[in-house]
């Protein structure tokens, strides 16, 4: 084994933020020895590098929860009244924090059974405000936000105030909603 090599080519990783340059450490250390042992000698690898990232980078872990960036004016495309399904219902265990990506889907013949769209909600408290962090209500008012601004024209012709929809994470349902107000994007 070649350990002043594989220094050099560890640093260069770590240099260059390109933990793919890895499987040459691995080649090096591992050689041909066992599929397990060399995924199991890159993942920890990878994952150093990916730690030096993150730690030069100042990224928070995903495990601490981070502040929306919105303001209290953000109306959104339009409004839903929402209620989070039980987890006996096919909903999730906890309460979702603000910030949550979840698609939305809603009824209309032309939507797809299992389709989905990018339309992301933003929780308000029981005031109307926005919520800045943290847990959500079980049921009340999200402000939807489409994502895709050239999928404007399609809901402007399919969303209307009464549609019952989904939040949708993954093929779950999560949360039954619907249409109570629409933003000046969907006004006719």
């Amino acid at each position: 084994m070649h350990l002043p090599k594989i220094n050099i080519i560890f640093n260069s990783c770590k240099k260059n933020r390109n933990y793919f340059n890895s499987t040459l450490i691995t080649d090096e250390i591992v050689g041909k020895r066992g599929n397990a042992e060399r995924e199991i000698f890159e993942y920890d690898l990878r994952m150093d590098v990916l730690g030096t990232m993150i730690k030069d980078a100042k990224i928070k872990p995903y495990s601490q929860p981070r502040k929306m960036k919105h303001s209290q004016d953000t109306l959104g495309d339009f409004k839903v009244k929402y209620k989070f399904r039980s987890h006996e219902d096919g909903g999730r265990q906890n309460l979702p924090h603000q910030g949550i990506r979840s698609d939305f889907w809603y009824y209309h013949e032309d939507n797809p059974e299992d389709g989905v769209f990018m339309i992301w909600p933003l929780f308000e408290d029981e005031h109307g405000k926005l919520i800045d962090s943290g847990p959500v209500l079980k049921e009340g008012i999200a402000r939807m936000k489409i994502v895709n601004d050239k999928m404007i024209a399609y809901h402007l012709e399919r969303l209307k105030v009464g549609i019952k929809g989904y939040f949708m994470e993954g093929p779950h349902k999560t949360a039954d909603c619907e249409v109570i107000e629409l933003g000046e994007r969907l006004k006719k």
